[in-house]
């Protein structure tokens, strides 16, 4: 399955940078994400869980518009193979949280 980019609609967005955060209260897997469009060159912030509690599986996958200088220093961060404050992260430096949007799954 491809990833749709939100800026230019094409299946060429991808994960180039991920850290498992481990299980919460909701969920069974949860990951702290950087994706990157190979068409356009489009990146954000993305944060990944899946819950197999209850009745079936589901799962939410969401990115956060972030400015390229954050987005870049959390690729690199995650590269390093860490990450201060995994939930500051999607705030901006005066504490509004960046707006989202669906990551959508694509049919191949």
């Amino acid at each position: 399955m491809a990833l749709q980019c939100p800026a230019c609609e094409q299946p060429a967005l991808t994960v180039t940078a991920s850290r498992e955060l481990g299980p919460d209260e909701r969920s069974d897997e949860r990951s702290l994400q950087v994706v990157r469009c190979g068409v356009c060159g489009f990146g954000a912030i993305a944060f990944y869980e899946e819950s197999r509690r209850g009745a079936g599986e589901s799962f939410h996958h969401d990115g956060y518009y972030a400015p390229a200088e954050v987005v870049d220093a959390l690729e690199k961060a995650l590269a390093g193979g860490g990450v201060d404050d995994q939930e500051g992260i999607l705030y901006d430096a005066g504490g509004a949280r960046y707006s989202s949007f669906p990551i959508r799954f694509l049919p191949d």
